[in-house]
């Protein structure tokens, strides 16, 4: 976002806004606008990234955490709970949004947790502050902090495994249809996979002390993500695509169960499951079929069609 860059800039460099117009050439006007969040072209983002040095850490998180430094500390941080929560997570499939090597995962967790109401500490935890190159199965302390005691990281991990089990989930009955050029899909799928983060928070978060709005939170996403899913159903209907699950169970049930039909599907299962929409839909299509040629049919034997509604009531 050009808003958080441009309050970085501000704050990192310690100049007004028009010193901050004169050291990149804009009038103090174009630094209100971006300052209010109006689109930045890429090449002025990368221009304030250089002078601010930083490197390939994205603006937001940068923002979000306070500086380069507290920014590469929650980037270790995350990447560690990540390999510790798809070990433990018992996935079908690879957790792709984890083999990250753009930074990437941590912008999701924080946007997630941001989303949310969550204000990230500007300065790391310091309980939390380990050389992560330890073996955790090896260092009970380490374990503890992480996953008990502090509320940020215990937080993140519980994410984590959510996110995964979510991902479980969508890797076995949307990625194969992401591509699919017929469909035309391809949006609403990947922007489907960005949600799956905030919505593995809808599902642990209702207890968290640090999710101090989380029933807003829930909503907004619940009601998100439904709509892309209503758009991902209706083009696979309009197209006859066998779905092979209920793809509104991403909202309405719990992650670990969706790990189980992912692995029915993983296991073959399911290769001779069709998802109800379509069914329902193949009734309709024919029962409209019936609605309009069997007066035809009785026209032509010079048969009267009656029928009395007390007839067709199920005995």
């Amino acid at each position: 976002m050009s808003s958080n860059l441009i309050k970085l800039a501000l704050k990192d460099l310690q100049i007004t806004q028009k010193e901050l117009a004169l050291r990149l050439g804009v009038s103090p006007a174009q630094i209100t606008k971006w300052k209010a969040d109006e689109y930045m072209s890429r090449d002025m983002s990368e221009k304030i990234k250089g002078i601010l040095d930083l490197d390939q850490l994205d603006p937001d998180v940068v923002y979000w955490t306070g500086g380069v430094k507290e920014a590469n500390k929650w980037y270790t941080l995350v990447e560690y709970l990540a390999e510790m929560a798809e070990e433990n997570a018992e996935c079908n499939y690879n957790t792709q949004p984890f083999d990250d090597d753009m930074g990437l995962l941590l912008f999701y967790v924080l946007r997630s947790l941001t989303e949310a109401g969550i204000e990230i500490p500007k300065t790391f935890p310091a309980d939390i502050d380990f050389d992560y190159s330890m073996d955790y199965d090896e260092n009970e302390e380490l374990f503890d902090s992480l996953i008990r005691v502090n509320p940020y990281s215990s937080l993140i991990y519980e994410l984590l495994i959510a996110w995964a089990q979510l991902y479980d989930f969508y890797a076995a009955f949307v990625s194969d249809i992401t591509y699919d050029d017929e469909l035309g899909l391809f949006e609403d799928c990947r922007e489907l996979e960005f949600c799956l983060p905030p919505l593995a928070l809808t599902k642990i978060g209702k207890e968290n002390e640090l999710l101090t709005n989380y029933n807003d939170f829930r909503y907004k996403t619940e009601k998100y993500s439904e709509k892309l899913i209503n758009e991902i159903k209706r083009q696979a209907v309009k197209a006859g695509h066998p779905l092979k699950a209920e793809l509104y169970h991403l909202i309405s049930r719990d992650p670990g169960s969706l790990v189980h039909e992912a692995e029915a599907e993983a296991f073959g299962f399911n290769d001779d499951r069709i998802h109800p929409d379509v069914y329902m839909n193949e009734i309709l299509t024919n029962l409209r079929l019936i609605h309009q040629v069997l007066p035809a049919i009785c026209e032509k034997l010079d048969v009267e069609l009656t029928i009395e509604r007390s007839e067709l009531s199920a005995r």
